[in-house]
């Protein structure tokens, strides 16, 4: 599975914030 970072650690540090391509928070 390919994780696509919409919002990666450069711009939130929340990991709630992450958002992938298959839709799941990266923890």
């Amino acid at each position: 599975m390919f994780n696509i970072y919409h919002v990666g650690p450069a711009q939130t540090k929340n990991p709630e914030e992450y958002v992938t391509e298959a839709c799941f928070p990266i923890e």
